[in-house]
């Protein structure tokens, strides 16, 4: 799907997209509706290549980029999100695009909840500027990241129980 003549859309849902595996040129701004971008999807993710603005989001980090190429998005986010729970946001995501992980771990400072966030994300080989200072649960977080060698945390973690980062 080409999008390049359509202004920017709000709130709008990709759910139904079950046979459509890319988009060109989104533009989208999201504020309330979850976008359900891969929610439904075990395989062939929608992978667009756009702009994503979540500055106004107010609806769950959970799943949010489930599947995407992070080397085809740009995420867009100019205030702290309210969020406390990240569990499985970029879960399944291909691409290593750092600028998309970085732009969001500044505007994330009340998520507590990280478990599975990274699942499977294979191809991703480096993350920085992440800070897990208020973060309490890690469960899985890095998944079968086979490629993940550099991490570079902010900030002091407290681990309470035994939940593993890696496995």
């Amino acid at each position: 799907i080409d999008l390049l003549d359509i202004e920017t859309i709000t709130d709008f849902s990709m759910g139904s997209l079950t046979k459509i595996n890319n988009a060109i040129n989104l533009d989208v701004k999201i504020t309330d509706t979850f976008p359900y971008i891969n929610y439904f999807k075990t395989s062939n993710y929608f992978k667009p290549e756009g702009i994503i603005d979540i500055s106004e989001y107010k609806g769950s980090l959970e799943y949010l980029f489930k599947g995407v190429d992070l080397d085809k998005l740009t995420v867009v986010c100019n205030e702290p999100l309210p969020h406390t729970s990240a569990k499985y946001m970029f879960a399944y995501a291909s691409g290593e695009n750092v600028e998309v992980l970085n732009t969001l771990f500044s505007y994330m400072p009340n998520v507590t909840d990280f478990s599975y966030m990274f699942y499977d994300c294979s191809n991703l080989k480096t993350i920085s500027k992440f800070n897990l200072s208020k973060a309490t649960k890690f469960t899985s977080m890095f998944y079968d990241c086979t490629n993940l060698t550099d991490i570079t945390i902010e900030g002091t973690i407290k681990i309470t129980d035994k939940d593993s980062l890696i496995t």
